[in-house]
């Protein structure tokens, strides 16, 4: 527990150095709610839109999704090139705390930070733009486990891409592909169905767009696809044990090779 007090200290302190960092992302969320508003609002009274709920709640949820969720798969690569270029890689890896977990905790301030910035996102979704939800304790309680699981699913993909970052010594491609993957073809801004249908099939193998629908399900109508939570439950399992198993082998690889001092 003091291990991760520590990690979650520094980080803050090394974040609140920056002293208006924090209402610059405010003010940076509010305004891209109201770019998001707005644009739903001309759309929907030209009649250029059809749907189960507003367009403005279907890219509100999915802007959620990019912002702060999907983003996050470069995070860790991030951290090892930063490390490299630091000169502290080999210290940081050479304690008795176990790698990935390593990388867990000094990934914990960000997460925390996020899904802060989440709720804000929501409440101002709420309150200053109407937007229309089934708010209840059960309802929010459920959208934060969906959250929660999402960001360990996303988290895992960026733990294989910083395997692939000690070994090639350059950010990985394919935290990068599956950036533009989900953002193109998870039903974020508009449905995957206009897509090709090659397209398409590949969401099978994600659970990205089950996901994003799990939640709008949970926001605008009441439900919770339970199928859905199972599909991400179970890709989570299976990508977060991959993960462990290539980041330690990479870990493994670097030592042999004495390649963690460089850069």
């Amino acid at each position: 527990m003091n291990t991760i007090v520590l990690f979650i200290k520094k980080d803050f302190w090394e974040d609140s150095s920056y002293k208006f960092s924090f209402f610059i992302k405010l003010f940076k969320i509010f305004f891209t709610i109201s770019i998001l508003f707005y644009f739903s609002k001309y759309i929907e009274d030209n009649g250029y839109y059809q749907g189960k709920i507003s367009l403005f709640q279907y890219i509100f949820t999915g802007h959620l999704f990019y912002s702060f969720l999907i983003l996050n798969l470069k995070k860790s690569s991030s951290k090892i090139i930063m490390e490299q270029y630091k000169g502290t890689l080999e210290l940081l890896f050479n304690t008795s705390i176990p790698p990935y977990l390593l990388m867990f905790y000094s990934d914990l301030y960000n997460t925390i930070f996020n899904y802060i910035l989440i709720n804000i996102y929501l409440f101002l979704g709420l309150y200053f733009f109407d937007l229309s939800v089934n708010f209840n304790l059960v309802m929010y309680l459920q959208f934060n486990l969906a959250i929660f699981l999402v960001y360990f699913y996303l988290f895992a993909w960026g733990m294989i891409g910083a395997a692939i970052t000690l070994i090639i010594k350059k950010t990985d491609p394919i935290t990068s592909g599956l950036v533009y993957f989900f953002t193109f073809a998870s039903s974020l801004y508009f449905p995957s169905k206009v897509l090709p249908k090659w397209i398409d099939f590949f969401n099978i193998f994600f659970p990205v767009q089950k996901s994003v629908n799990l939640i709008r399900g949970i926001l605008y109508e009441n439900t919770f696809n339970k199928s859905d939570f199972y599909f991400l439950i179970l890709h989570l399992f299976i990508v977060l044990t991959v993960s462990i198993l290539i980041f330690n082998f990479s870990i493994k690889i670097a030592k042999k090779y004495n390649s963690l001092s460089t850069y």
